[in-house]
């Protein structure tokens, strides 16, 4: 192992690779700027032997012993407990040294590093302080001191003039020092930082890339528009996803005479929500096409179980599901039978809007599941459907910060009843934008609306 190596790895004693970016740098340079103090104190200990025998010599190497210590803090990882430690024998040990050797020999310019290793290893700026005024009043009960007790050393005057200028070239020393290593670690730092950040962007690419792809496939499972419109002609679907993927998701199938449709709110959302909406959309379309349901408390009961049924292979127990309105539409005779999973269905006609109430339980594990209800209504031309899952009227937004409401979505899609539904799907679309304006969207949004002709 050459010199670089050997100083490298005592540099980064008790860091790992994945450690925080400041701590990385806070160690390697305090595991440093102590090395470089130990070896100063070793140069010192022959210059002090010679002027003034062993007198001092024992502090010195207790001091080095002490600051030893430190470095088996950070071999355990003790950084935060390393740091005050540091600060605390340094500090002391100065005072204790002025005491020792008296007045006159100018030791009081130590505290010149001491004040630089404040700056240095404490983060905010109360710690900073506190430490100052420590320090102060440390070098103020010092001055004190010198003139109720004897130091233990007798220096003369030529000794005391030689120590002060000692003491102050050894200040200098630590402080350049010091204030090198931490430009060095600065650059370091950065150094970090920028293939952190590298790293970052290329796995945020990855990730983001991959995300992309997943969005094109759950788009794949979507009806599209011209399918929707094929099959209801005066219809809108707004779907605005959280996240790139989305938990909730619209389905559609054609069965006979028949228009299946749905809007769903699977568990969660963004990568996960996407997953369980994929497993959901399948247990829907197996209900209907393989089982050959079209009635929609029993497509609910199927697809539960199919859910339920999938999880199950699992080794760890999976809750997850959906909440769901299901509408199974005859435009022959203008019936339509509708069932829901907690997500409700709203008709207005020329009576105004009226709520039909869904099953309390989700289409997923349940604590007391039952079969779900159909509820047969008979449309009139004109009559309006909407179906939709919570996170339109769950947004928080507006003046004062607060949820949209199911009370105000009432109100503003019975202002819209005049309207054509690509007017209303605008209309809808630009109240939640303006309503949630710069705050983040909480939950993905799905809306479908449907009018009788």
């Amino acid at each position: 192992m050459n010199k670089a190596e050997l100083w490298n790895k005592i540099s980064r004693i008790g860091l790992r690779d994945e450690e925080d970016v400041m701590q990385f740098r806070e160690v390697i340079l305090l595991n440093r700027i102590l090395v470089v103090m130990m070896g100063v104190m070793c140069f010192y200990i022959p210059v002090e032997v010679y002027l003034n025998g062993s007198g001092l010599v024992h502090l010195v190497v207790l001091m080095m012993v002490l600051l030893t210590l430190t470095l088996v803090f950070h071999y355990f990882r003790f950084f935060r407990f390393a740091r005050y430690y540091v600060y605390l024998t340094g500090t002391i040990f100065v005072t204790c040294m002025g005491l020792v050797v008296g007045k006159g020999a100018g030791n009081y310019v130590s505290l010149i590093p001491v004040v630089l290793l404040i700056v240095i290893l404490f983060k905010t700026t109360i710690e900073k302080v506190l430490c100052f005024l420590l320090t102060v009043s440390l070098y103020l009960i010092q001055n004190y001191l010198f003139g109720v007790i004897q130091p233990q050393v007798q220096l003369t005057e030529t000794n005391q003039a030689f120590f002060s200028v000692v003491f102050f070239l050894l200040a200098m020393i630590l402080t350049f020092i010091a204030g090198f290593y931490l430009m060095r670690t600065n650059g370091e730092y950065e150094t970090i930082i920028i293939d952190h950040k590298e790293k970052m962007e290329l796995k945020n690419k990855e990730i983001t890339d991959s995300i992309n792809y997943a969005k094109r496939i759950q788009a794949a499972i979507l009806p599209t528009d011209s399918v929707f419109r094929t099959h209801l002609p005066d219809s809108f679907v707004l779907y605005k996803p959280k996240d790139i993927v989305a938990g909730d998701f619209y389905w559609l199938e054609k069965k006979n005479d028949l228009v299946i449709f749905a809007a769903a709110d699977c568990t969660g959302h963004g990568v996960p929500g996407a997953m369980v909406s994929v497993i959901c959309n399948n247990a829907l379309n197996r209900s209907v096409r393989e089982f050959d349901l079209t009635d929609p408390a029993k497509i609910l009961d199927k697809t539960r179980e199919i859910i339920i049924s999938e999880f199950e292979k699992s080794d760890d127990e999976v809750k997850d599901g959906m909440d769901i309105s299901l509408c199974c539409y005859n435009p022959e005779t203008k019936q339509l039978v509708w069932a829901g999973a907690n997500n409700p269905l709203w008709i207005i006609n020329e009576k105004g809007l009226t709520e039909y109430k869904a099953n309390k339980q989700p289409i997923g594990k349940f604590y007391d599941p039952k079969p779900y209800t159909s509820h047969t209504l008979q449309l009139k031309k004109n009559d309006l459907i909407f179906i939709f899952t919570d996170g339109y009227q769950d947004q928080f937004g507006g003046p004062k910060g607060k949820k949209f409401k199911a009370s105000s979505l009432k109100n503003l899609i019975l202002s819209l009843r005049d309207k054509q539904t690509a007017e209303q799907k605008v209309i809808i679309d630009n109240t939640f934008e303006s309503w949630k304006g710069n705050l983040e969207q909480i939950d993905d949004v799905c809306i479908i609306g449907v009018k009788i002709h």
